[in-house]
């Protein structure tokens, strides 16, 4: 029953590498998992309301007849397994909660799969909790750390606080434009901590962290999905041929994420978002905290 997780900061181009990956023939995706449990009432990518996706009140019942709890309270243990403030909690204890968190997990998992007919689970929630909840507890568990270019992910940010969207931190969102500023200042330093907070993860469980960057599937994909099918222990030779041919490639009962997931199909393409307008100021401030990471990750500073 294996766990695939995609774990990193939000906006780095998790829902469509999720809905990439699941097009293969073994990987089942499911978009955000943790959030989306949390929301019944939200839309999966069918079109129907999770609560009212047959798929899912497929997987609520395969659940619930294998489990002495209801899915209700699985889905609130989920969300709370998400939640960055239980981070060192997770990182230094043996809790009760987390073992017992683990073996519902794999219930889950197996009626999903079952439902499914895959062989892996591909969850893209991102939050460093729940990846590090998912090394230490979940045996068989694969963690993606997916990095993306900061003035990437900023400059995604940037648009929505523009748009009027606000700005969302800690599972709140900040509405007022005019704190712009600081909004980007906070975003800079979370991109920087939250990665070394994955990092911490790797020195941990070190066999079950990959580190991937956004940007290789379009530049060197040959590279990117033999490193990853290897790590996965699953064939991604027809999503990788399919990536570098240009083929549609199409969304499952995903929940959570942006919205992208509610077309019928997509085309991968890295360099969309590219060139997103951002003020000269915050790009400066991006490279003020993140240039360490980003020289190790690779990125020029320019």
């Amino acid at each position: 029953m294996k766990y695939i997780y995609i774990t990193g900061r939000g906006r780095s181009g998790s829902t469509v590498i999720d809905a990439m990956l699941g097009n293969s023939k073994s990987i089942e995706s499911v978009g955000e998992l943790v959030s989306g449990m949390g929301r019944v009432h939200a839309m999966c990518s069918c079109g129907e309301k999770m609560k009212e996706c047959d798929y899912w009140t497929d997987i609520q019942n395969e659940y619930e007849s294998k489990s002495t709890q209801d899915f209700d309270e699985f889905s609130k243990d989920t969300v709370k397994s998400g939640h960055i403030k239980y981070f060192l909690k997770t990182l230094l204890s043996n809790s009760l909660f987390y073992r017992k968190l683990s073996k519902e997990t794999e219930i889950f998992t197996e009626g999903l799969l079952k439902i499914a007919r895959k062989k892996a689970i591909l969850d893209s929630s991102k939050n460093p909790n729940r990846a590090l909840f998912l090394a230490k507890f979940y045996s068989d568990s694969k963690i993606i750390h997916l990095i993306k270019h900061p003035d990437g992910v900023a400059a995604s940010k940037y648009k929505f606080i523009g748009r009027g969207k606000g700005y969302k931190f800690l599972r709140r969102t900040y509405l007022n434009p005019r704190l712009a500023p600081i909004y980007m200042t906070i975003e800079a330093m979370s991109w920087f901590i939250g990665n070394i907070m994955i990092g911490a993860i790797k020195l941990v469980k070190p066999n079950k962290v990959m580190l991937v960057k956004y940007e290789d599937f379009g530049t060197q994909p040959e590279i990117t999905f033999q490193k990853l099918s290897k790590f996965l222990e699953i064939d991604l030779d027809e999503v990788r041929d399919a990536v570098i041919k240009g083929h549609p490639l199409t969304f499952g009962h995903t929940i959570g994420g942006n919205g992208v997931r509610n077309n019928e199909s997509f085309i991968f393409n890295t360099t969309k978002g590219k060139k997103r307008p951002m003020p000269k100021f915050y790009k400066i401030l991006i490279r003020l905290f993140c240039w360490p990471l980003m020289l190790y990750y690779g990125y020029k500073i320019k």
